[in-house]
């Protein structure tokens, strides 16, 4: 076989090893990085078949339509590469419509001037043909002076779409770098099979051998975007991703894969992307789970991070009908969880004392009545009131008799055991529930704690204050149950009761 037949058959495979990735990207097409890249196959197809059909054109002016037409795909290829380069490496800003208009002026006039070459030889002087058996192969070309243009013009659109991928390769994760490489492979070896060509530096080859370039380039095409999923996640949510944005996230692929992630993931993890790149995210997110394909809005705090705690959304990125990955992204919201925590701590809770308050002693209580009927044990309230306590407020102040109030509830609760429920009821009065009590063992605990009383002093601002209390108890029968209200009511009656007898013996 010599070289014209395998020279035809190397520009037909070019041609449709293009056009079979031009099929596999075009569902994807919707995306403005993969419709350029998609013109830019085509472009290729077109460059390289019309080299194999040109060799059997049979005729010179069949010859030079092929010629055109090859012409058409090398005059647009420059200009389109240079547009996939900018929007791949997130440049495309620069690229506005108009700016795009001017890039392709010189391709337009050297394709207009190459199509009405034969009056005015501008772009070409002249071109030799020689039939070889079955082949026409235009040997050589006498170059115009516009031929130039076109060279130094698109070659370095070329070189600018290279330089402007290669600096971000440099920016961008090590899976990513690898793709960039074998991208700019893929514009750099036709570019130098063409200048080789052209220039005829190879001695002995006369038939045009671009479609070798090509051939190389398909290869270099297959591995960006086979290995390396060229448009499957990045393009498709990389408009999702906003690097100035202060939530976490991770763009995740359908093997649940991080393929991307925003710098305030890496500050997150305090891990570099270079090494998250392609690894499982559960490495990462220890714990957590979603379904694939459904949105999930959930609260996750790490194992490992004491107290942190995040709002995590999980969206599908859908595309073309299927579940390409997903949009994850954490929202730290451990100020508010402590702030609600506090808050929480303070609907229950006494400000003052830190004892629990009415309403949650009232919760508690109700609680604790369900279970002595179910249980079948009896419980008991008892209702102290501080004596004499007004007379502390008005001749020591009220700051005086708030510190002595915290004493006080520090001091009860060191007297009950830890299963009893002791809460500031209001003023100077506590109450206190006694889970599984009886009517005998009451009196007894309430004597001994009115006798701490007496033998205990209170001390602020070096001054020494003896205090007593009095009391009053209820005892609730599961065999007779009452509402609580009424159980307390019944001991804030026999507390009463028993401080009108202290003040009636005083």
């Amino acid at each position: 076989m010599d070289q014209y037949a395998v020279f035809f058959l190397l520009s037909i495979l070019a041609a449709v090893v293009m056009l079979a990735f031009a099929v596999y990207v075009f569902p994807m097409r919707h995306t403005r990085i993969a419709l350029s890249f998609l013109v830019l196959l085509i472009a290729i197809a077109l460059w390289t078949a019309s080299i194999g059909f040109g060799l059997l054109a049979g005729t010179h002016e069949a010859g030079y339509i092929w010629a055109v037409l090859r012409m058409a795909g090398v005059f647009a290829v420059p200009v389109i590469w240079f547009d996939f380069s900018f929007h791949f490496a997130d440049r495309a800003s620069w690229l506005r419509p108009m700016n795009l208009v001017w890039l392709s002026i010189i391709p337009l006039v050297s394709f207009l001037l190459m199509a009405s070459n034969n009056a005015h030889h501008l772009f070409l002087k002249n071109i030799l043909w020689v039939q070889h058996g079955p082949f026409l192969v235009d040997e050589t070309w006498i170059l115009g002076p516009w031929f130039w243009v076109h060279i130094v013009y698109s070659y370095g659109l070329i070189l600018a779409g290279d330089v402007v991928l290669i600096r971000a390769a440099l920016q961008l994760p090590a899976p990513y770098k690898r793709q960039i490489v074998a991208l700019v492979a893929g514009a750099i070896v036709p570019l130098c099979v063409n200048l080789s060509y052209t220039f005829h530096l190879i001695p002995g080859i006369t038939v045009n051998y671009d479609p070798f370039g090509f051939v190389v380039a398909g290869a270099a095409f297959s591995f960006a975007l086979f290995s390396y999923r060229l448009f499957d996640i990045r393009p498709i949510a990389k408009r999702l991703i906003l690097d100035g944005f202060t939530d976490v996230l991770f763009v995740i692929d359908e093997k649940f894969r991080i393929v991307d992630l925003n710098p305030a993931a890496e500050n997150h993890l305090n891990i570099s992307k270079d090494q998250i790149i392609g690894n499982p995210f559960t490495g990462y997110m220890a714990d957590f789970s979603f379904e694939a394909g459904k949105s999930t809005c959930v609260e996750y705090c790490p194992p490992e991070r004491d107290q942190s705690c995040f709002d995590v959304s999980v969206s599908p990125i859908v595309y073309q009908k299927r579940c390409q990955g997903h949009l994850l992204v954490m929202r730290d919201i451990t100020e508010r969880k402590a702030m609600e925590e506090k808050l929480k701590l303070l609907s229950v809770t006494d400000g003052l004392t830190g004892l629990i308050n009415r309403r949650q002693f009232l919760s508690l209580g109700e609680l604790e009545i369900e279970r002595s009927i179910r249980n079948q044990h009896s419980l008991a309230i008892a209702f102290l009131d501080i004596n004499n306590f007004k007379y502390i407020n008005d001749q020591h102040g009220h700051l005086v008799g708030d510190l002595i109030l915290k004493q006080v509830a520090d001091f009860i609760q060191e007297q009950v055991r830890s299963i009893d429920v002791l809460a500031r009821f209001g003023g100077d009065e506590f109450v206190i529930l006694f889970p599984e009590m009886t009517a005998d063992r009451l009196p007894l605990i309430l004597e001994r704690l009115q006798t701490s009383f007496t033998e205990k002093k209170f001390r602020v601002n070096k001054n020494s204050f003896a205090l007593t209390v009095s009391c009053g108890s209820a005892i609730f029968d599961p065999a007779d149950p009452i509402l609580l209200h009424i159980l307390i009511d019944q001991a804030d009656q026999d507390m009463y009761q028993n401080k009108l007898g202290i003040k009636a013996s005083g």
